[in-house]
């Protein structure tokens, strides 16, 4: 099998993967409108770095589902235009929060739910992938050999 052909298949295949991913992330956002509530607390509101050395706002919250205490971290599934001092300012330690979970697995919680156009980021990057692979196959299609070895 020629590089050509191993490069589009492999453009077909991360563009599948990416545009699947996206889609998922649309469903999730958009499922999370309807998710139900419960009453929780932030246990945790700093700033904290992450391996590559970049500040970010480390937010907790605690809140019950039949009777099961439980953790989350994630303020939302959407892109926020929030600061981290602004994340810190808005969700202090001790603060009562509304808390939205998946009823099916409620370690998936949020306390902003929603979508926004930024949750449209990895479903339109696999669609580029794919239309590149489509037109990376187009254009570079293996010339066939021709008999008596002539070219």
């Amino acid at each position: 099998m020629s590089q050509k052909k191993h490069i589009v298949i492999f453009l077909f295949i991360f563009g599948s993967v990416i545009t699947l991913a996206g889609l998922k992330i649309i469903q999730n956002a958009r499922e999370s409108l309807n998710w139900p509530k419960a009453e929780g607390i932030i246990t945790q509101s700093f700033m904290d770095w992450d391996r590559h050395r970049r500040q970010f706002a480390n937010i907790t919250y605690t809140f019950i589902v039949n009777g099961q205490k439980i953790t989350g971290f994630q303020i939302s599934a959407k892109e926020m235009n929030k600061s981290n001092e602004d994340l810190l300012k808005e969700y202090p330690v001790g603060k009562k929060v509304i808390v939205f979970y998946d009823p099916e697995n409620p370690e998936n919680s949020l306390l902003e739910p929603g979508y926004s156009w930024q949750s449209y980021q990895a479903l339109i990057l696999g669609i580029v992938i794919l239309i590149v692979a489509i037109v990376v196959a187009l254009f570079y299609k293996e010339k066939p050999h021709e008999i008596g070895g002539k070219t």
